[in-house]
């Protein structure tokens, strides 16, 4: 079992990947892999940010079963674009992008898993109003998820 601090991930689709990368361990190492290192292996997989699906039945899957990051998503482009007076609720790869990082992210974060953001200085300073936009809407990620979201996310 997974220590107490940490929640267990109920991520369908990251069970599902975990499920699969166990059968896959275990055939190819003709091993067993005791339920708790599968549980492991499924947190390593919830926090870790899938950069692009090269299978769009894939994405689909993940965006059907984490729905509700998915809305949240697209409210959080919706307050993004009404503070700023720029549309960018139509902007998909925005959209995708956000989603594949958020569900890292907030894992992350509800984890206490805290990654420094090297360019966080160059992003404050060429980007101020966007970084303030930013970070006034992430109350809406944090209200939601129950998380602190600190500047290093926001940049």
């Amino acid at each position: 079992m997974i220590h107490d601090g940490f929640q267990r991930d109920n991520s369908a689709f990251n069970r599902k990947i975990a499920d699969d990368l166990t059968a896959r361990l275990e055939k190819r190492y003709i091993t067993s892999i005791p339920k708790e290192e599968q549980e492991y292996l499924q947190l390593c997989i919830s926090i870790s940010e899938i950069q692009n699906f090269t299978d769009p039945s894939s994405r689909q899957t993940c965006e059907t079963e984490e729905s509700d990051l998915f809305e949240l998503v697209k409210r959080y482009i919706a307050i993004v674009s009404k503070m700023t007076g720029i549309n960018l609720q139509t902007d998909r790869p925005l959209c995708d992008d956000l989603f594949l990082y958020l569900r890292s992210a907030v894992r992350r974060l509800q984890y206490g898993i805290l990654m420094p953001n090297p360019l966080l200085p160059q992003v404050k300073a060429e980007y101020p109003n966007l970084f303030t936009v930013a970070w006034s809407a992430s109350v809406l990620i944090e209200e939601e998820m129950h998380v602190e979201v600190s500047e290093n996310e926001v940049g």
